[in-house]
């Protein structure tokens, strides 16, 4: 190091100031935009009861609108998560965002079941782009060393997305009609998409910038100029390694497998409470206000915001960056704190807000460890996008056959006369799949990462 010219190293430490500044700046983007995307989802739960007053829908057939959604976002999920590792994250965010947008905006449109329902399908599809991306540029940006903690701060942005989207849609029921749910939040998309386009990059070499495995080293190494010499081709182009490779990755890896139906039964309870939730607390006080609805709601995502931050941090530091031990404990605690919720005497008490902020910490802790860090420790960047599409494909089809299920428990027994037994049908259901996923993490106990070519 002594035989470093000061310049050499002056132009090594402007590298790396280079990099971290476009990780902050990434990650805000990133950040930012994916919970955009949930305006135009998560707007859906606190407008169902808007629509069956005013377009005469049932629970049966807002059930099946969670359904198709579902369906068709695991379809796309799977697809956006091959497409994302070839053409990156601001091709598909871009489009995703704007055809989100124009279909929950043509949603807010329509006046029939079937438009609806066809909007509904390809909104889902565009959003589907979505997460795959973020991940994939995500894993660009920032070394393995660093992913717990960092992946799971981004993953709270689909925790902060929905809360702050009821808190919107709760304020324009009360003012204007359901349509406003789905016009105003499909502009602010629109918005956020063409904004990521243009300030946001792939990767560090889309920046200018060496590979980040490259960065990592130069890092690690105090700024060694030994690390700048000969400049391998992966410096100047973040290459696709091949549709062989990605598929290789997801779908021959066991590994995979177990973490994507594990991530089938946390997703159940997680969307379980994202598309219902609202609907429950105002089947509880039919009287009271959209916005008090959507605020007492909203207690669930934002506490889920604090396992998520929580969650990758413990790992890192507690665990050697060991996360399916975490995961699976966290599991059974999922499934406990939803049957403790369900059976308080009232869910309207400040006792019982307080059983829902802890359902929300510990649902959203082993599900963004399961679809983030996990399967970035499996996969690596070069099918970091690939594995989060094939693992989301998995949970939302999952999660769309459990969304006609439930819209069939609500209404029968909403016909029967005893809404309130479907519902505690339903919450018994989530808190099984919760515990079903922790017996299918356990054979990946020991998985640790590392030992690969790339981060």
């Amino acid at each position: 190091m002594a035989d470093v010219p000061e310049t050499d190293v002056t132009v090594y430490e402007e590298l790396l100031a280079r990099w971290r500044r476009g990780r902050r700046r990434v990650f805000a983007a990133l950040y930012v935009t994916y919970a955009g995307f949930y305006l135009c989802r998560a707007n859906l739960g606190p407008a169902k009861g808007a629509l069956e007053k005013a377009e005469g829908l049932n629970k049966a057939q807002l059930g099946d609108l969670d359904f198709l959604f579902k369906a068709s976002y695991a379809v796309g999920q799977f697809l956006a998560g091959q497409l994302g590792d070839r053409y990156g994250g601001r091709v598909m965010i871009g489009l995703g965002a704007v055809g989100g947008a124009l279909m929950c905006a043509s949603f807010g449109r329509s006046d029939t079941f079937a438009a609806f329902a066809f909007f509904w399908v390809f909104n889902a599809l565009f959003l589907s782009f979505g997460w795959p991306a973020v991940t994939k540029t995500f894993a660009n940006w920032f070394p393995m060393r660093v992913r717990g903690k960092f992946h799971t701060a981004l993953s709270s942005c689909y925790q902060i997305g929905p809360a702050l989207t009821w808190l919107l849609v709760g304020a324009l029921l009360d003012r204007f009609g359901w349509q406003s749910a789905f016009l105003l939040p499909a502009a602010i998309l629109l918005a956020l998409g063409l904004a990521y386009v243009v300030v946001s990059r792939d990767s560090p070499q889309q920046a200018g910038l060496p590979s980040l495995e490259r960065l990592d080293r130069l890092e690690l190494s105090g700024t060694d100029a030994a690390e700048a010499e000969e400049p391998p081709p992966e410096d100047t182009h973040d290459q696709h390694l091949g549709f062989r490779f990605t598929l290789r990755r997801t779908a021959a890896d066991w590994r995979i497998w177990c973490v994507a139906f594990a991530y089938l039964g946390i997703d159940i309870a997680r969307h379980g409470t994202l598309d219902w939730l609202p609907r429950y607390f105002a089947d509880l006080a039919p009287n009271m206000k959209m916005m008090g609805v959507t605020s007492r709601a909203m207690i669930l995502p934002l506490a889920g915001s604090l396992g998520a931050v929580l969650a990758g941090w413990t790992t890192d530091r507690f665990f050697g960056a060991r996360r399916v031990p975490l995961t699976a404990l966290l599991l059974v605690v999922v499934g406990a704190a939803i049957l403790v919720w369900a059976n308080a005497s009232n869910a309207l008490a400040v006792r019982a807000n307080v059983y829902l902020a802890l359902m929300g910490l510990f649902i959203y802790a082993p599900q963004v460890l399961l679809v983030g860090p996990i399967a970035l420790d499996l996969s690596t960047r070069k099918a970091s996008a690939s594995a989060t599409g094939f693992i989301g494909a998995i949970g939302y089809g999952g999660s769309a056959i459990m969304a006609v299920i439930s819209g069939r428990i609500l209404e029968a027994h909403q016909r029967a006369g005893d809404p309130m037994r479907g519902w505690q049908m339903l919450f018994t259901l989530w808190a099984v799949s919760a515990f079903v996923a922790a017996v299918l993490v356990l054979p990946l106990w020991r998985l640790k990462p590392g030992g690969e070519k790339y981060h």
